[in-house]
């Protein structure tokens, strides 16, 4: 006999299947994919030193100190009544310029040929994604994928000049003072950007000159006029040697100076090499 129509039950029809992320969220998630990817592996070519051949810019334009404000304030005009919103706004403009996709004018004139262009290209992801790393304090560069292991290490130090022309020199927290004895805690994130104080690393000068300057804003009364950085370096102990007796009596090779810092202007310039 042919079934009759079936009864009609209660149960309630399975929701659909909803996607597991917005578009928004997959474009977020595709880009941490690929810098979490990406990155770690940029240190195996010296795209820093290509980005300083390039003369590409590793920051946009900074914003004005509280004492260039004031500075800013008080040179108000009829001609420029807003000089300080100026001043915002030409650092706001700057960041478009950081963030354009193609080269600009000194750039193109160290140009010549298709390779420069690709060379660019990674300069421009390596440092535009630092700026944004840096901001974030998310760094995914990870110096595990380098080449080989180590054979020489490079501090940055800071030689201080004051006003009354007496000097102070300031060693970082990555060079102990005792090298065959020393602890360090909860000192990782000190010495992680302390590392990245180099030449050509202008962004990290910068910021390193403007924390010393606050720490050493003074000596005797006179107060602090100008920081030079250089960079001292130690080799380190070859296989089957002594590292405490070696350690004792190493001395390490300093190099010129390479950056200056104006405390009172808060600006900083990079030297040129003799």
């Amino acid at each position: 006999m042919p079934e009759g129509p079936s009864a009609p039950t209660n149960e309630p029809s399975p929701p659909p299947v909803p996607r597991r992320f917005s578009w928004p969220m997959r474009f977020f998630l595709g880009v941490m994919l690929f810098f979490l990817v990406y990155r770690p592996f940029c240190i195996l070519y010296p795209w820093k030193d290509w980005l300083e051949h390039l003369q590409m810019d590793d920051a946009p334009a900074r914003l004005a100190t509280r004492a260039e404000r004031e500075k800013l304030a008080a040179s108000a005009s009829p001609e420029k009544p807003f000089p300080v919103t100026d001043s915002l706004l030409g650092t706001l403009d700057s960041v478009w310029g950081f963030f354009k996709p193609w080269p600009g004018a000194n750039t193109r004139a160290r140009i010549r040929e298709r390779r420069d262009y690709a060379t660019f290209a990674v300069c421009w992801v390596n440092s535009r994604a630092h700026f944004v790393e840096a901001l974030l304090l998310y760094n995914t560069e990870w110096s595990m994928f380098s080449p080989s292991v180590s054979t020489r290490k490079s501090m940055p130090r800071a030689r201080l000049i004051y006003a009354d022309g007496s000097t102070d020199e300031v060693a970082s927290d990555t060079e102990p003072a005792d090298r065959t004895h020393y602890f360090r805690f909860c000192e990782c994130r000190v010495l992680n950007y302390q590392f990245k104080v180099r030449p050509g690393a202008s962004l990290s000068c910068a910021g390193y000159c403007n924390w010393l300057a606050h720490r050493h804003a003074e000596k005797d009364g006179a107060p602090l006029k100008t920081i030079r950085l250089y960079v001292v370096s130690y080799d380190l102990p070859a296989p089957g040697v002594d590292g405490r007796a070696y350690w004792q009596d190493a001395q390490p090779e300093g190099d010129d100076d390479f950056y200056e810092y104006d405390v009172a202007e808060r600006h900083g310039r990079k030297l040129d090499a003799p």
